[in-house]
């Protein structure tokens, strides 16, 4: 059998299908569903071996339940979109997201289906198959033994991961060698194989393969018949057999290759063997060896005092010591590792023999050095260093600590160091010639000098060199003392005076008495003087006028009072105003304040920038349209909004810049993920401005609204992200509109299509099986019927878009005409309608509209509520006159009386177009009512509809 489920909104055709596909080939076996919530819950739970749905549907439409079965349940079913829809973006859409059939519905019904039929047949057992395929030729491929498809003549055909690893092979480069390749032997013997393989179906035998690199191992292969497609192959398992033989003998030469002594021997010093070099040592061979005690090997008959053997036998762990070993005449570091068996005893030890003569040589005469010159250098307060002079290398033959300190060493990783690796190249080549020349004569040096450490740090040091002769030879006797931080405070000076001198700001600096005692080129341009004129000395009151001085000489008194100032203010030069910003600090020593700074800054363009912004923000913010300014920061913080921000958010525009509210938050759920990816990837192509696609954004009040998002990003010098500024525009009415018109299309397009897909079908069955003929006639008319339904809802919808301003009207009229037209339906149902108001004349403001609002009401519980009595209510409460239309039927579940309301909204055996419960919500709000659902006293459905009185 082959499980299908068939997902579309229109029940008629969902039945149809089923009728046609089960007739057209009884291995199908066919489920349906109308809702594709519900549909996506059975794929979830059933095993179902093809989906065939219908693209435009409400909840969600068929690419979006193709999207969450591909990603949410990563499943790679068979998706056949079975639609009406003839756009090509759609099909390419669907097949991009995973659909494996895109099928046009359309044309003959009974062509159609068989199309379909087919269709569905095909994708289930590619899918079956291909599962099937995948499965074998993974646990195949990862087998942990070797696996190979061989033809009759020997060539390889096939060869997985394992045999591939073991010959040392790729796949590509195995694949079509011949077995003898890697089996001498077998291709000798392959004719005589294949006849005893043939015959017998499998065999076994063992044999040596060779690797690509020559190496010889043996298997155990187990081979078998098989034949596939009229062709024969040999399908063979290979399993590496080496034995233990071969791993000891690399072990024994890995061992004789050592330059050590390796030796095993017995608790008691008997020695079992010995690697090459401990027989070459001793002078033995292995026979003299085997079996004697090894200090009896060396010419002793007493064990030795210190004994690294005796000393591992008793703490059963690795033991290390070094010694001298006179009857060898060598310094040996010895370590002895015991073997234990499984009852912790020791089995046997095996003995490391390490010279080391010449480290014990070397640090020997270290020492002796170290003795002979440490009074000398360790007194130095600076560092020493005696460097050779002889073939221009400069090695370092000396060194204290001090020096080595200096450069970043140890004292022992410096000496052998050429000195000359630790100057920098660049500094005074000439003058460094000079001193070497100097040197060679016999002269003493002084000079500067410009080293790198070992961390890669400069450093001065002032050097005074002396040539010496040192173990017979010509040397230098170099003392180095680090100028760095001197060298370092002279240098900032220079680069302080620098700055301030191309600074952008005038800057001085006055003593108590407002003398300047110092002023940068600026601040001279300033007070109009050139470069030959005298500032130094000279007091600041010669050159403000005296309303200025006043002020200046309060402001100058409270800084020597340690205070710090900054005030703007208006100074006139040659006839031109201009805008500054004045600064005083404090210049302190001791804790008195002797000088203080003065920096004047012209803000001229800066403060008509400003006049300039807020007439600019003036006018914004009297726009419809919002401008921010988001931080680059997650959540994306508004540092700055235009005032009317409340216009469209509801929040004010301290509340946004208080960061209490991220902007990220008040993106809709559904639209959030997008908006990120937009932003994301027009910052990763460097983009400066780009345009949002229109995004919903959640309201203070928790209403939402649709926006048009412009949005251009500041980037610094490095190309890194400031900020991001947007100019935000309400178009909720817009897109309201064209979703209500796009809507309309759509009914008369696709719901409609389908009801005349409908009625075909049926009218070709009553050709087929016209003892059908009255079911197949009442569903064909059935059909006609819920069309003209369509007809008229819409009709109405558009009638709400023309409808002129409200006006007073007696509902009730309305409400009597209503009851009285439902009248002949209700008693076919046998249901009551019970007018429940007093004569009371009760007046509202709306239109005509008003008669097909209420109509609609009580036809749709004579038709859904199942009950035996609607009661109609009318009274006045406050401003408001309350309509009830309520039931003692079966009710509507809490869960769905959100959804009621909803345009293109179905449910249950009876639904119709999805349009009733719509229309009458937009009926009302376009009078500035609302309409709302609850459970009737009754026991059923009541509905309230709440207008304003008149």
């Amino acid at each position: 059998m082959i499980d299908v489920l068939i997902v579309d909104d229109e029940k008629s055709f969902l039945e149809l299908t089923k009728t046609y596909l089960e007739k057209e080939d009884d291995r199908l076996d066919v489920d349906t569903y109308s809702s594709p919530v519900d549909a996506f819950d059975c794929v979830k739970k059933g095993d179902y071996d093809c989906v065939v749905c219908d693209y435009q549907m409400p909840e969600m439409n068929g690419i979006e339940l193709l999207r969450k079965i591909r990603e949410d349940l990563d499943s790679d079913l068979p998706f056949i979109v079975f639609t009406g829809k003839s756009r090509e973006e759609i099909a390419i859409d669907a097949l991009n997201y995973g659909a494996d059939r895109y099928i046009q519905k359309g044309g003959e019904p009974k062509s159609q289906f068989s199309v379909l039929a087919k269709a569905i047949k095909q994708e289930s057992e590619y899918y079956k198959t291909k599962e099937r395929l995948e499965l074998t030729n993974f646990s195949l491929q990862n087998a942990s033994i070797g696996a190979l498809w061989i033809s009759p003549g020997g060539v390889i055909r096939y060869a997985n991961k394992e045999i591939c690893s073991n010959l040392g092979y790729d796949r590509s480069e195995l694949v079509g060698k011949t077995v003898g390749e890697i089996n001498p032997e077998y291709s000798r013997d392959r004719p005589d194989i294949w006849s005893e393989l043939k015959d017998e179906g499998e065999i076994v035998f063992r044999t040596k393969h060779v690797t690509k690199d020559g190496d010889i191992y043996p298997v155990e292969v187990h081979s078998h018949y098989l034949k596939r497609d009229g062709k024969e192959y040999e399908f063979a398992f290979t399993q590496d057999i080496s034995d233990i033989k071969e791993k000891k003998e690399m072990f024994q030469e890995m061992l004789d290759g050592l330059p050590d002594v390796v030796g095993f021997q017995k608790p008691d010093h008997t020695i079992i063997r010995y690697n090459q070099t401990g027989y070459d040592l001793l002078d033995v061979s292995p026979e003299e060896a085997r079996g004697t005690k090894c200090y009896r090997l060396l010419g002793r008959e007493v064990e030795c005092e210190e004994c690294a053997t005796k000393k591992a036998l008793k703490s059963k762990d690795v033991e290390c010591l070094e010694k001298y070993q006179s009857e060898l005449d060598m310094h040996l570091k010895i370590t002895a590792n015991p073997v234990l068996d499984e009852q912790e005893e020791v089995k046997y030890i095996i003995e490391h023999l390490h010279d080391i003569s010449d480290r014990k040589e070397a640090e020997e005469e270290i020492k002796k050095t170290k003795r002979r010159y440490q009074n000398l250098f360790e007194k130095a307060g600076d560092g020493v260093a005696v460097i050779s002079l002889e073939d221009g290398h400069g090695e370092i033959l000396e060194s204290n600590e001090t020096f080595a300190d200096m450069l970043g060493y140890g004292r022992e990783e410096l000496i052998g160091k050429d000195v000359h690796d630790f100057i920098v190249k660049e500094d005074d080549l000439m003058g460094k010639e000079m001193h070497e020349e100097k040197l060679k004569k016999g002269e003493t040096v002084r000079f500067n000098e410009k080293k790198e450490t070992k961390g890669g740090r400069e450093i001065w040091t002032e050097v005074v060199a002396t040539p010496i002769d040192y173990n017979d030879q010509k040397a230098v006797l170099g003392i180095n003392r680090d100028i760095t931080q001197e060298k370092d405070r002279k240098q900032k000076l220079k680069g302080y005076r620098r700055v301030v001198d191309r600074s952008d700001h005038s800057i001085a600096v006055i003593n108590k008495k407002r003398e300047f005692v110092f002023a940068n080129p600026q601040y001279r341009e300033f007070l109009g003087l050139n470069e030959k004129e005298r500032l130094e000395g000279r007091k600041l009151d010669d050159f403000f006028e005296e309303r200025k001085n006043r002020d200046i000489k309060e402001r100058i008194k409270k800084c020597f009072n340690g205070e710090r100032i900054q005030y703007e203010t208006t100074i006139t030069k040659n006839k031109e105003e201009k805008s500054f910003e004045v600064r005083f600090y404090p210049i302190t020593n001791d804790n008195k304040t002797k000088k203080s700074v003065m920096i004047l800054t012209d803000i001229t363009e800066r403060k008509k920038a400003e006049k300039d912004l807020k007439e600019a923000k003036n006018i914004l913010e009297k726009s419809p349209v919002i401008t921010f300014s988001w931080k680059n920061e997650k959540g994306w913080p508004a540092e700055f909004v235009s005032s009317n921000v409340d216009n469209i958010f509801g929040y004010t525009k301290n509340e946004f810049k208080s960061n209490k509210i991220l902007y990220k938050d008040l993106i809709h759920p559904s639209d959030r993920e997008r908006v990120q990816k937009e932003v994301k990837e027009a910052s990763k192509k460097g983009k400066k401005e780009f345009t949002h696609k229109p995004y919903r954004v959640k309201t203070k009040n928790g209403d939402t609204r649709i926006v048009r998002d412009w949005t251009s990003i500041e980037r610094d010098s490095d190309g890194k992200i400031r900020r991001y500024k947007g100019i935000i525009r309400d178009i909720t009415k817009q897109k309201k509109a064209e979703e209500k018109e796009k809507f309309l299309h759509s009914l008369l397009r696709h719901d409609l299509s389908n009801k005349i897909q409908v009625i075909k079908g049926y009218l070709e069955l009553l050709q087929e099986e016209p003892e059908q003929k009255p079911e197949h006639i009442k569903k064909a008319l059935k059909t006609c019927k819920s069309s003209e339904d369509i007809i008229e809802k819409v009709r109405t919808l558009r009638k709400i878009e023309e409808e002129e301003e409200n006006k007073e009207i007696n509902i009730n009229n309305i409400l009597k005409d209503a009851i009285e037209k439902n009248q002949d339906l209700a008693k076919e149902k046998n249901i009551k309608l019970q007018k429940n108001y007093p004569k009371k004349i009760h007046r509202v403001k709306g239109g005509k509209l008003l008669k097909e609002l209420f109509n609609n009401l009580i036809e749709n519980a004579i038709k859904h509520s199942k009950g035996n009595k609607i009661q109609i209510n009318c009274k006045t409460r406050e401003n408001k006159v309350i309509c009830s239309i309520e039931d003692d039927g079966k009710g509507i579940p809490d869960k769905k009386k959100k959804k009621i309301f909803h345009k293109g909204y179905k449910h249950g055996e009876t639904a119709g177009t999805g349009l009733g419960l719509y229309l009458a919500k937009e009926i009302t709000k376009n009078y500035n009512g609302k309409i709302e659902v609850k459970d009737s006293k009754l026991g059923g459905t009541k509905f309230n509809v709440y207008l304003k009185k008149a």
